[in-house]
């Protein structure tokens, strides 16, 4: 004879209402979430991004762009030689490219600069900083809402041009330097303190460090202000002590209007089709 327990049937009755509650709680909280606003791309201004893009796109043979630049002056210190000069980017106008001081497509090399594309968020922290276990098991629901809304999943884009040399780089989540392509310069990022704002230092192979610590900044709506642009302030040759020093005057500013609009279109109770979308950016410049 078969006896029936009741323990082992309330035993499972209870689990499955716990899998089921388990499963109502993924759901409303997936359903829950708000689509993430659109990234920010804050550029540099136009004589700094003038600069920055030979690091973007460089001047050789393999990329089919030709080297043009007039030559106007050099300036000799020891073994330190910095030449000024005209140079013109081969890579083509794109529309919605805004002229330089010196004409749309050139620039004026008369020192050197690291120029920042901001993507999101601005990287000197790092690009993604992930909670720790603890807080993640303490506070689920505070967790998804940075997660999904406010945190910087993409890293900004750095380009740097001194003395005929340029490049890209990118910040790591822990701060080092990533460049492409990969070289001998050892680029260096110096956190900001209470007193003074970060600042980069770049050493070529010849012991010549570039110091960048003058700052351009750009801002979105007046409000969320980034540094955009690094100016090399002095060159100094680390055998001799010999030095230039560059002094910057304060310049025109420059301002864009940025217009965004985004259209979704929900499908109700989460089935059928994926939800449509469409996306119009208008670009306005005032000079």
């Amino acid at each position: 004879m078969v006896k029936f327990n009741p323990s082992k049937r309330i035993s499972f009755i209870a689990k499955r209402l716990f899998f089921i509650k388990i499963f109502v709680i993924i759901t409303l909280t997936s359903l829950s979430q708000t689509t993430p606003p659109l990234p920010k791309l804050i550029p540099a201004s136009p004589d700094a991004a003038s600069l920055g893009r030979f690091g973007d796109i460089p001047v050789s043979y393999s990329t089919g762009l030709p080297e043009i630049s007039i030559p106007i002056y050099q300036i000799n210190i020891g073994k330190i030689q910095q030449p000024i000069s005209l140079n013109y980017h081969a890579g083509g106008v794109r529309v919605n490219d805004i002229s330089s001081s010196v004409g749309i497509g050139w620039s004026l090399n008369a020192g050197g600069v690291i120029t920042r594309s901001v993507v999101g968020k601005a990287d000197e922290t790092g690009y993604l900083t992930l909670p720790t276990e603890s807080d993640l098991l303490a506070n689920t629901s505070a967790y998804y809402g940075p997660l999904y809304l406010g945190s910087d999943w993409e890293p900004d884009v750095f380009n740097f041009n001194i003395n005929g040399q340029s490049g890209k780089f990118y910040f790591n989540k822990d701060q080092s330097v990533f460049q492409i392509p990969l070289s001998n310069n050892k680029i260096e990022y110096i956190p900001a303190t209470q007193t003074a704002q970060g600042y980069f230092k770049i050493t070529d192979v010849n012991g010549l460090v570039y110091l960048f610590d003058k700052q351009e900044w750009s801002s979105t709506n007046g409000t969320d202000s980034y540094i955009s642009a690094w100016r090399l302030s002095k060159i100094t040759d680390i055998n001799t002590q010999d030095q230039i020093v560059f002094n910057y005057e304060q310049g025109s500013d420059f301002e864009t209007i940025r217009s965004d609009a985004a259209t979704f279109t929900n499908t109700p109770n989460c089935s059928g089709s994926a939800a449509s979308f469409s996306y119009n950016l208008l670009q306005t410049t005032l000079t």
